[in-house]
C-alpha cells in the first residue's frame, strides 16, 4: 500500500510540532529499556478509609506500568492501571530502590490495631517481602509509600469517596 504525500506531510508536521521538551522526553523514552524483572509495591490492610489498598509497579507482564486499587469496608473494589514510559518507570524505580529494600525487614508495631503494610520488591538479582504495622510507618517505609502513591495519583481521580470516621465530630452547619 502506498502512502499519499498529504498523509506523510501531516505525520511529519505532527512529529515536528512536538520539538523542544517533548522531543527530549521522546528521545529518552526511546532508549533501550531493561525490565530486569523489576516489581515494587505495597498492600495495606485495615486503614481508616479502606479494607485494602495498594500500589505496584512492574514491567514484565505488560511493559512498564503502575497499578493501584482500593477495596472499601463494604467490599467494593476500585482500581486503575496505566502505562509508564521507560524513563518514568526507571525514575520511579530509582526513588524506591534507594530505600534499601534488599536489607529491610519487618518493623516493630506499637499496636495490634494499626494498619499492616506489606511491601514486595523484586529484580533480576534479589527479592524481599516485609511488613510494617503502624499508623504512620517510619522512614524508609513511609518514603516508599509516598513515592508510589504520588506516582499512582498524578493526573488521576481519587479511587473512592472520602471516608469520615464514624466517631469524628462534625463542625457547625455540616450535614450528617
Amino acid at each position: 500500500m502506498q502512502s499519499s504525500a498529504p498523509t506523510v506531510a501531516v505525520i511529519a508536521l505532527a512529529l515536528a510540532g512536538g520539538c523542544g521538551g517533548a522531543q527530549a522526553q521522546a528521545d529518552r523514552d526511546r532508549q533501550q529499556f531493561e525490565c530486569n524483572e523489576r516489581v515494587a509495591g505495597y498492600v495495606a490492610h485495615g486503614t481508616l478509609g479502606a479494607e485494602e489498598l495498594g500500589v505496584a509497579i512492574d514491567c514484565a507482564e505488560r511493559g512498564p506500568r503502575i497499578v493501584r486499587w482500593r477495596i472499601d469496608p463494604e467490599g467494593t473494589r476500585a482500581d486503575d492501571a496505566r502505562g509508564l514510559t521507560p524513563g518514568q518507570f526507571d525514575a520511579l524505580w530509582r526513588k524506591v530502590d534507594q530505600s534499601g529494600w534488599r536489607d529491610l525487614q519487618d518493623c516493630a508495631s506499637p499496636s495490634d490495631k494499626d494498619p499492616i503494610y506489606t511491601f514486595t520488591f523484586k529484580d533480576a538479582t534479589a527479592q524481599n517481602t516485609f511488613e510494617c504495622q503502624a499508623l504512620d510507618p517510619p522512614f524508609p517505609y513511609h518514603t516508599i509509600l509516598d513515592e508510589l502513591d504520588l506516582a499512582a495519583s498524578q493526573g488521576r481521580p481519587q479511587l473512592g469517596p472520602d471516608v469520615v470516621a464514624p466517631d469524628e465530630t462534625r463542625g457547625p452547619g455540616s450535614a450528617p
